[in-house]
């Protein structure tokens, strides 16, 4: 008889849909992490008011075989200059997670949305 040890799926999001509720348009800087730090990558995107915009997913080539990069960090800047960030864990993701929804609010807060 197999036993399986109680490990639960990483709780990773590996694509999602970014909303901008604010009045302004915002650029979010999108960092993607691998199994380690060689293949982490970012994204930039510009989102407009009332807008969204993908956040496609990414995997990296080690060897024989494709990994999913998965969402670690997204830092929102506004019009103004401020910025906020919103890192892994995100809330509400208890396992692999894609299409994930995170919004800009009116105050260019960054939050976690589940579906």
């Amino acid at each position: 008889m197999t036993q399986f040890c109680g490990l639960k799926a990483p709780g990773h999001v590996y694509s999602a849909t970014l909303t901008n509720s604010s009045d302004d348009d915002v650029t979010v800087e999108v960092q993607y992490a691998g199994s380690d730090d060689s293949q982490n990558e970012t994204v930039t995107v510009t989102v407009p008011k009332g807008g969204s915009q993908s956040l496609e997913e990414k995997s990296v080539q080690t060897g024989e075989h494709e990994q999913r990069k998965f969402i670690q960090n997204l830092t929102v800047t506004s019009a103004n200059g401020t910025t906020n960030q919103l890192t892994a864990p995100f809330e509400g993701v208890t396992s692999p997670k894609q299409n994930w929804q995170f919004e800009v609010g009116q105050d260019g807060s960054l939050k976690s949305v589940s579906q």
